[in-house]
């Protein structure tokens, strides 16, 4: 998709975007409870065997591959039932959000054009005014 359209569809979308809405509360805010919820789960181990220890790394592996597996086949594909997943990621998200229009050449903490954090940082910490 040429930049000036992924130009187009980020304006259309930015100027949906309440005035109430604070990006990096949408980052931190999910990771808060997030952190809350393990950490009230972790008091509640009470000796916990060596086998449940490492039962934990397979666990999260399979909950990332979850994730993707969702994220490649319901987000990037038409499934029915599903469409629209396919119409709010695919095209807006995608379309919107190109390399070359979440980072500059080379971010100000030094990761380079291409990196997937520097995408997902700008994004966080950037609010449309």
């Amino acid at each position: 998709m040429p930049a000036r359209d992924s130009e187009a569809i980020r304006r259309e979308l930015v100027a949906r975007i309440p005035g109430w809405y604070i990006p990096w509360v949408h980052l931190v805010g999910p990771s808060l409870v997030g952190f809350a919820l393990i950490a009230t789960a972790v008091r509640w181990i009470e000796r916990p065997s060596v086998w449940e220890l490492l039962f934990v790394l397979p666990v999260l592996v399979l909950a990332n591959a979850n994730e993707w597996v969702l994220h490649k086949g319901v987000l990037h594909h038409r499934v029915p039932g599903l469409g629209f997943a396919f119409e709010r990621h695919t095209p807006q998200h995608h379309g919107a959000f190109t390399c070359r229009t979440t980072c500059p050449r080379t971010a100000p903490w030094g990761a380079s054009r291409s990196s997937a954090c520097c995408a997902a940082i700008t994004r966080a910490t950037t609010h449309p005014s």
